[in-house]
């Protein structure tokens, strides 16, 4: 039972430590938000749908692939202002976790930040 208390007390000094180091680092890493509702996001903007013509498995099919559409008319979607508009930050990055999957999009908050009040 010593042993124990005692690993414990190990365990929450180094979780202290850790902590206390984080706190004072000046720039915090960039935390995941989550993904992108890009049907919300297109038809919050005026289009119809949201497409992905090369699919959802292929070579690069993360990378210029989403796009907002209306009939034959579509735009490439910034998935940096989609994150912006999901999450209501100003202070995001988004990046796909694999290149060759379109739904691998992931947003990103950098900085300490709060929620944008439009």
């Amino acid at each position: 039972m010593r042993m124990l208390v005692f690993f414990v007390a190990i365990v929450g000094a180094a979780l202290t430590f850790l902590v206390s180091s984080v706190a004072v680092s000046s720039a915090d890493p960039p935390q995941p938000l989550g993904g992108l509702d890009l049907l919300g996001y297109c038809q919050a903007n005026g289009w119809e749908t949201v497409i992905f013509p090369r699919g959802q498995l292929a070579p690069h099919a993360a990378v210029d692939n989403w796009r907002c559409a209306t009939g034959e008319r579509s735009l490439p979607i910034s998935m940096e202002q989609a994150c912006k508009w999901m999450y209501g930050l100003d202070a995001v990055q988004a990046h796909f976790t694999d290149l060759n999957d379109a739904f691998s999009w992931v947003c990103y908050s950098v900085g300490n930040q709060q929620a944008r009040l439009d």
